[in-house]
């Protein structure tokens, strides 16, 4: 390398769009298509693009390390297509390997010739800009400014395949589905998962977080797990016909509905819930930070609370129980047959709404 110095340029701002964002349909696979500087509400690029046809069959799952964006449909057979310009093939691998999609970024810094502690210091740097709705990528006179770069290009891939049943991310990944039904399905996340499905039915849901996982979908599922010990901001609908279990150890947030048999709620962090439930059972554990506001139907809702919890709640139940020991909050309106409160702690309980015929 001698004494050169590159600016490190990420190109972070395709990671938030789904995969329809660039399309040159009608070409040949390996052709290159220029983009018009009118494209709306997609990818420029500044330079061309090619759209391949990736030889690769028999996945059930994905596995990403480095930022990829894919659009995934399922259907009765396998298609994996690239599309990018030449930069994003030559910057990124992607094979079948145990039944697994991988996609991986290869290694810059040995793709320089630079050591650990020359790569660490460069500065890394965004050149995109969003303007009108466009993301334009690589724009030469932006880049001037930084002299000589090496942009990093994320992998965009259009997936085709019989079943989803994994998906594991310890990178950059934006992904986006139609509808799915598939047997079970399991999310790892360690990285940075920008998540969109459809309507997902499957025996059993499991997900679990130690990045940044955002987005969601809509599930019909037989039993649910959720394990966060990262960031998590979820929107979703769950109709569950067994039991729904909630375990939060970072932050979350939670927008959406809960249908389920029994719904178990473990708060160890910090939590911020908007949820509608309607099951037999809710048994809610806080020893972190929760502010909830929500309602429930059934029919036995108990808050455990030794944590910092504020709850407002409207209820239509046969039993209603809080135990606290820590700084609470709850406000109910709606009917309960049957009440009962034990608070040792700094507590604040109104029921004044409550049962008023």
């Amino acid at each position: 390398m001698g004494t050169k110095k590159f600016a490190f340029t990420a190109v972070l701002a395709l990671l938030s769009l789904t995969a329809d964002g660039v399309t040159c349909s009608g070409l040949a696979d390996s052709a290159a298509c220029p983009v018009a500087d009118s494209v709306d509400g997609g990818v420029e690029y500044a330079s061309s693009v090619e759209r391949r046809t990736l030889d690769l069959a028999g996945f059930h799952g994905l596995k990403v390390e480095g930022p990829v964006v894919i659009r995934f449909t399922q259907g009765g057979g396998f298609a994996v297509v690239a599309e990018g310009p030449a930069e994003m093939f030559e910057q990124n691998d992607v094979k079948v390997k145990d039944g697994m999609l991988c996609v991986k970024m290869k290694d810059l810094r040995k793709k320089m010739g630079m050591s650990k502690k020359e790569f660490d210091e460069i500065p890394k740097v965004s050149v995109t800009e969003e303007t009108g709705g466009r993301t334009v990528l690589n724009d030469p006179e932006r880049l001037k400014q930084f002299g000589d770069c090496i942009v990093v290009w994320p992998m965009v891939l259009y997936v085709t395949a019989p079943t989803l049943d994994v998906i594991e991310n310890k990178g950059a990944l934006t992904l986006s589905t139609g509808n799915m039904a598939v047997a079970d399905l399991a999310i790892f996340n360690k990285g940075q998962l920008d998540l969109s499905l459809g309507n997902v039915e499957c025996s059993g849901l499991r997900i679990e977080n130690k990045g940044v996982f955002k987005g969601g979908g809509d599930f019909n599922a037989g039993t649910v797990a959720l394990e966060n010990k990262g960031n998590m901001e979820l929107v979703s609908d769950f109709s569950v016909s067994g039991a729904f279990d909630l375990k939060n150890n970072g932050t979350s947030k939670f927008n959406g509905s809960i249908f389920a048999e029994q719904v178990l709620m473990s708060v160890f962090g910090h939590v911020n819930y908007v949820v509608d439930v309607e099951a037999p059972e809710l048994n809610m554990n806080v020893n972190g930070v929760s502010r909830v506001v929500g309602s429930f139907k059934g029919k036995d809702l108990s808050i455990e609370s030794k944590g910092d919890c504020k709850q407002l709640l409207t209820v239509d139940c046969e039993k209603f129980t809080v135990n606290a020991s820590g700084p609470t909050e709850i406000r109910a309106e709606g009917t309960a047959d049957k009440t009962r409160f034990n608070c040792t702690g700094p507590a604040k309980i109104d029921m004044r709404k409550l049962n008023k015929f």
